[in-house]
Parts: structure tokens; sequence; C-alpha cells
């Protein structure tokens, strides 16, 4: 420490020349020792803490030497270097020191005098203490406090930017599920038109060719030719009862029933009759049903009932497409034959895929 202050200019000089001295005291070389606190005391400021303590380790190698006049200047020198109530040195443990010293020189007054400023000082010293003691705690439950404060605060911040995160997420998928949804709704809607307008049309188109087979029933019926097939197809009716195999049409005899049948579909009061039965069309045709079912079927690619389904609902669309008719939907399908509002319902969306209400709507708008 000595090559430190030389070298690099220490600057606890009193703190090191005091220390220094304590060890050559304890050493028992008191002229180095003694060298040491004159240096403290030369090189320290009138009222220090280091000069202080210099002084009273003099006064410990007077009072040693048997010296106590000189030690009792010593001490009241040190004792000088202090001020009470700023405790750079304990004066109750110089002050004890006088005492000692006054009572062996037989200054007992001055003594018990002495020993009781030391006790004074010692109480106020120890009271200094404490309260130092409880300021510093207090100092540090308040630091923390701070300190869990801002953590608590950090976290809550933490919260609040979770929340706001959380918040953040919701909008977007609320804003991605609107916009799917808009999209959808677009999609379905432009779907719904193409739809509306594809079964109009066809409706228009099945009006047309119900004309055109109108006149073809026409040619068939004035011909002769369909009056002679008729008496055949009753003879077959009698033989497919007498019988239980099924002679095949001939392809000409095929084409006749094709077009009498076609020219049957064309009358609405057979297909909405909710009473309609494959029999009962092979008796209006003078056939049997067999013919019949092999007519749809391979004609049609369909079943009887699906296919008179499909001529009741082509029947719809064209009053549902048409603005002046105001039919309820209820009385709609009783009048096509419908037995029930859940039977129509399910077959018109399965040919539009819409409900008809949907389909009225969409085709109002389109006008």
């Amino acid at each position: 420490a000595e090559y430190i202050h030389n070298t690099k200019g220490l600057s606890d000089y009193g703190n090191l020349y005091n220390t220094y001295g304590n060890v050559l005291y304890h050493q028992g070389d008191m002229v180095g020792a003694k060298d040491c606190f004159h240096r403290v005391i030369a090189n320290s400021t009138d009222i220090d803490s280091d000069r202080a303590r210099a002084y009273a380790a003099l006064s410990d190698i007077s009072n040693g030497k048997g010296d106590h006049i000189k030690a009792l200047e010593l001490l009241d020198s040190a004792l000088s270097n202090t001020v009470e109530g700023i405790l750079f040195i304990s004066r109750p443990e110089i002050i004890g020191k006088m005492a000692d010293i006054h009572h062996k020189l037989g200054n007992n007054d001055k003594a018990a005098i002495l020993k009781a400023q030391a006790k004074r000082e010692s109480t106020i010293l120890s009271n200094a203490i404490n309260t130092d003691a409880i300021e510093e705690l207090r100092a540090k439950y308040d630091l923390e406090r701070a300190e869990n404060d801002i953590a608590r605060q950090h976290i809550q911040l933490i919260e609040k930017q979770n929340i706001v995160n959380i918040l953040i997420a919701a909008v977007v998928i609320i804003l991605v599920v609107l916009t799917s949804t808009v999209v959808m709704y677009r999609r379905k809607n432009l779907l719904y038109r193409a739809i509306v307008a594809q079964a109009t049309e066809s409706a228009h188109e099945e009006n047309r060719l119900r004309e055109t087979i109108r006149h073809l029933e026409e040619k068939l019926i004035s011909s002769s030719h369909g009056s002679e097939t008729s008496h055949e197809y009753e003879s077959e009716a009698s033989e497919q009862n007498a019988s239980a195999n099924v002679t095949p049409l001939s392809a000409e005899r095929l084409r006749d029933l094709t077009a009498r049948f076609d020219a049957l579909m064309l009358d609405p009061a057979v297909y909405t009759d909710n009473l309609i039965t494959k029999e009962k069309i092979a008796r209006m045709l003078g056939t049997n049903r067999t013919y019949i079912s092999r007519l749809v079927n391979e004609r049609y690619g369909m079943t009887f009932t699906r296919y008179i389904n499909s001529l009741r609902i082509k029947e719809a669309v064209r009053r549902l497409s048409d603005p002046a008719d105001s039919t309820s939907l209820k009385d709609l399908a009783d009048m096509l034959g419908f037995n029930s509002m859940t039977t129509f319902y399910s077959q018109f969306n399965a040919c539009t895929g819409m409900t008809p209400a949907s389909f009225r709507n969409q085709s109002n708008k389109r006008k």
C-alpha cells in the first residue's frame, strides 16, 4: 500500500500509516510506530479522524512507558480532532482512557466526570448507530418496494400487451372470417343468379319444345298407323298380364311409344297428379308398366318417380320465374302434386341447388 501511495498517489494516506503504525506497535517497534503516527498528524487536517486515531495511538505508547501526563495531553489532542455528535472515531473510548489515567493520577472526581461523559456519549453513539440502522432498513425497504412496484407495473404492462395482442389477433381473425363470408356470399349469390338464369332459360326452351311436340302429336293422332299401334299395344298389354316375360319393343314401336309418352307428359295435369303411377300412365298409353319403366330409364336415365318430380320442379321453376305469379310456396307444392313441403323443398334443392324461396328472390332481382 505504501508503494502504491508513493508511485500512484494513494489518497488514503492517514489510514495507510495508522495501520502501518499499529502493526509496528504490536511488533514492539515503538520508534517505527511513532514515526508512522507522526506522519499521519503532519499530513492531516486540523479536525480529522485519522489524526485523532494517531494521537490516541501515541497516547497508548506514552501511557505504556508510564508517562501519564504526556498520554493525557495526546488524548486531549485526539479528542480535539473529533466533534461531539460527529463520530469520526469512538469518542467514548478516548474519554474512557482519559478517565483511567486520571484515576491512576488520583484525580477521582475528574475520573468520575469523564466516565459519566463517556457513558453519555456511548449512549449517543449507540442511538446514532440504531438510527442509522433503522434508516438503512427503511431505505432498503423503500428501495425494495420501489423495485416491487416497478416489477408489478412491468408484469401489468406485459399482461396488457398480451391482451392487446389477443384483441389484435381476434380482430384479424374476425376480419378474415368476415372477408371470407363476404366472398363466399358473393360467389354464392353469383352462383344462384347463374342457376336462376339457366333454369329460366331451360323453362323457356321447355315451352318451345312443348309446342313442337304438340304438332308432332297431332300428326301422330291423325295417322292411321297410330291407331293400329294402339291396338297392338293393347294386345301386348293383355299378353303381359298373361305372362311374366315381356316381348322387347321394336325400334319403330319404341319411337312411337316414346312420342306418345312425351306428348302425354306435356300435360301438367298428368304429372301434377299426386296419385300418378306407372300403371296409370301405362293405361293411358295402352301399354304396360314394364315398358314405361324401360322407356324412362333408358331415355332419361332415371326412375319414374324421379322423372315425375323433375317435371314438377320444371313447372315450379316456370311459376317461380314469373313475377306476376304470387302463389304461396305451400299452395304451389300442393298444385304440383307434392304430398309435403319437405318433399317439395328437398326435390327443388336437389334439382337447382337452391331453395324455392331463394330461387324466387333471385329471379325477382333479375327482373
